[in-house]
């Protein structure tokens, strides 16, 4: 694996089998990472901890040494098993998402990642995180990928049963059915019938795959990786080796990443329900004369990041006041997730002050009242005695009539009892 000077780290001898290969042979090409032994850092990277059991108190502060197959191993010995999050003080602070070039790239999972293309081929899409010397180049198996575009992605208007791409012309946009056929430097390939079309990037104004539903399964010890610039993607880090953290993306290939422009690491999986990842069981949410304002997964309401106090957060539920969303549970556990006003409610005229509330079945187990816009998430953590529907309600605290009533409900996680540390 090739890394230029300026730290661009470039996978491509490294991908997995492409297109109409099963992907659940990705695993077996990721296990000699996995067994891999850890290699130390001199002096290790200044850490925060936080923890399940702490949630919403002060981080625990550390060295990270190095990670192995039970996750990340701190001077004091391996990370408490309830890790959440690891946060680097020392790294540098994001920059804001506006000063980007305004694209999107959004995986099949949901996740959005802030970038723009640079190129690929007929199998995969290289994504451009960042800037100057801290540019990282991703490269994502089009499988993987729902589409991309230009803040946005492209909507079907019917039942989508191609490729739908939109072109930028004179007289407004033009949306074309068909299929993808390559990616280049330049642009890329697109067939409509018998025809094969070439267009440059400047012409694109975004393109939305058909939904294959693959399989991209989660890779053994899978994290978030919170990058400078705003975006985040899947990693999952294996060592820390030169100021850079090495591991593997979950579509298969290797990826270098930049230690002094990591962020954070935000635990994927563990012992834990992932509230985000699987079907709500039940859904109530008003809707208006024009707008549903159904729920949004890991997107505000309106369609935007979801974003509290100028932070964007790349997972999470935008709902718009009164919605409550619930999942049937089948035992005792402890309930952890954040919650806040979206900054888009910044516009409105009348912004309204939210309540977020936690049921379990009819019964009140947690209320957070008066968040206002411009507060950042605040933490909730809350036992749960027993079985039943768990419960998620946002409120507004104006009248009736009151606008910006955008929620967020981010990374909801419930962790059962019988499998805590």
């Amino acid at each position: 694996m090739a890394v230029e000077e300026r730290s661009v780290s470039y996978a491509s001898a490294e991908m997995a089998p492409r297109r109409l290969t099963p992907l659940l042979l990705l695993p077996a090409l990721c296990a000699p990472l996995v067994a891999a032994a850890p290699q130390e850092a001199d002096g290790g990277v200044l850490v925060q901890v936080r923890t399940a059991s702490r949630f919403g108190e002060s981080s625990q502060g550390g060295r990270l040494m190095g990670w192995t197959e039970d996750g990340p191993r701190l001077e004091a010995g391996q990370a408490p098993r309830d890790w959440v999050r690891l946060d680097f003080p020392l790294a540098k602070a994001p920059r804001d998402p506006a000063a980007e070039d305004g694209w999107v790239l959004q995986l099949s999972s949901g996740l959005h990642i802030p970038g723009r293309p640079q190129g690929g081929d007929a199998d995969r899409i290289s994504w451009a995180v960042g800037q100057g010397a801290n540019l990282l180049l991703v490269p994502v198996d089009l499988l993987a990928v729902r589409g991309f575009g230009r803040g946005k992605l492209p909507v079907a208007l019917d039942e989508q049963e191609e490729d739908l791409l939109v072109l930028r012309t004179e007289l407004g946009l033009d949306r074309r059915s068909g299929w993808l056929e390559d990616i280049t430097a330049e642009g890329i390939q697109f067939a409509v019938g018998d025809r094969v079309e070439e267009h440059a990037w400047e012409r694109i104004e975004g393109l939305l795959l058909f939904d294959e539903q693959a399989l991209i399964p989660t890779v053994q010890g899978q994290v978030l990786a919170f990058l400078q610039g705003g975006a985040s993607l899947p990693f999952a880090p294996r060592a820390l080796e030169g100021g850079q953290w090495v591991g593997e993306l979950p579509w298969g290939g290797r990826l270098r990443i930049p230690a002094a422009s990591t962020l954070a690491f935000e635990r994927w999986d563990g012992p834990f329900l992932d509230l985000c990842s699987v079907m709500r069981h039940e859904t109530e949410f008003e809707s208006g004369k024009l707008l549903s304002w159904e729920p949004r997964m890991h997107r505000s309401v309106a369609g935007r990041p979801l974003t509290l106090d100028g932070v964007v957060q790349p997972r999470g539920i935008g709902v718009r006041a009164p919605t409550t969303l619930g999942w049937q549970v089948g035992e005792p556990g402890l309930l952890t997730v954040s919650c806040g006003v979206d900054a888009e409610v910044a516009g409105h005229r009348q912004p309204a002050p939210l309540r977020f509330q936690v049921l379990l079945d009819d019964e009140l187990l947690f209320e957070q009242s008066g968040v206002e816009l411009g507060q950042g998430p605040q933490a909730i953590r809350v036992e749960v005695p027993r079985a039943g529907m768990l419960r998620l309600r946002c409120l507004s605290e104006g009248d009736a009539l009151a606008s910006g009533r955008h929620g967020n409900w981010i990374a909801p996680r419930y962790w059962f009892s019988g499998r805590m540390p």
